[in-house]
């Protein structure tokens, strides 16, 4: 990863739609730092839902995916839905984050491997606005 790249960005810029990008996270302190943004911004947002992009990152260590597994379950409180999509090409760390997301609990939590398949089920929730917002975060890479 570039050291001018930040290892994960927060971002809402269309109504309800909380964009979550994330390369690494390399300890339990950043997860919880990262939670914490995830959680300022989902809670001035009503209903939001979240679409995380793990296309990059690698396998995370126990004590990071424990400290994953806590965010998400706090994530559980404060969002109407999250769609997280993963590369094809990193089948371990898609076997992990299925594992993680199951172990968290919660059905509004979907993992995708295809950005059309993410798209399709975030469809009917979203404004045109955020419809285009979500193809323009997730359509174009890779």
């Amino acid at each position: 990863m570039a050291r001018d790249q930040p290892s994960w960005t927060v971002e809402r810029n269309e109504g309800r739609l909380i964009e979550i990008a994330v390369r690494s996270l390399e300890s339990p302190e950043e997860v919880r730092g990262f939670s914490q943004a995830i959680y300022d911004v989902a809670i001035q947002t009503s209903d939001p839902i979240l679409v995380v992009d793990l296309r990059d990152p690698v396998v995370f260590p126990e004590p990071v995916a424990k400290a994953v597994v806590d965010l998400m379950v706090r994530a559980n409180s404060v969002r109407k839905k999250t769609a997280i999509l993963l590369s094809d090409r990193h089948a371990i760390f898609g076997l992990q984050l299925g594992r993680l997301a199951k172990q968290a609990g919660d059905e509004r939590r979907r993992t995708f491997t295809a950005s059309k398949e993410l798209v399709a089920w975030l469809d009917g929730d979203l404004s045109e606005r955020e419809k285009a917002r979500l193809r323009a975060f997730v359509l174009p890479k890779r």
